[in-house]
């Protein structure tokens, strides 16, 4: 389903709250980066998330993010407990609790 669908269609938004960036070692034209995403953690209504970009070398990191997202009301602009079946997909995205 796409964003739209997921979160427009039910009156639901996800705004970054907080954002966190490192920005460790520089990316040149013509690099070819990974970006990887996992979930640090899952509250009543908000999402913890950290991403990295690596270079061709997983060890090679170039940037490290962490954000904060919380699940609102379109209508309110409130907090609302994140809806159960998103809840359920991210859970497999769970990392081990790192602090990077």
């Amino acid at each position: 389903m796409d964003y739209a669908g997921l979160f427009a269609g039910r009156g639901i938004g996800i705004p970054a709250i907080r954002l966190e960036c490192d920005f460790l070692s520089p990316s040149r034209l013509g690099d070819t980066v990974q970006f990887t995403l996992s979930v640090d953690r899952i509250g009543t209504s908000s999402i913890h998330l950290r991403f990295s970009c690596a270079g061709s070398d997983p060890a090679d990191v170039r940037v490290r993010i962490k954000a904060v997202l919380v699940c609102v009301s379109l209508d309110s602009c409130r907090p609302i407990p994140i809806p159960d079946d998103i809840r359920s997909a991210m859970q497999s995205r769970r990392a081990p609790a790192l602090d990077v």
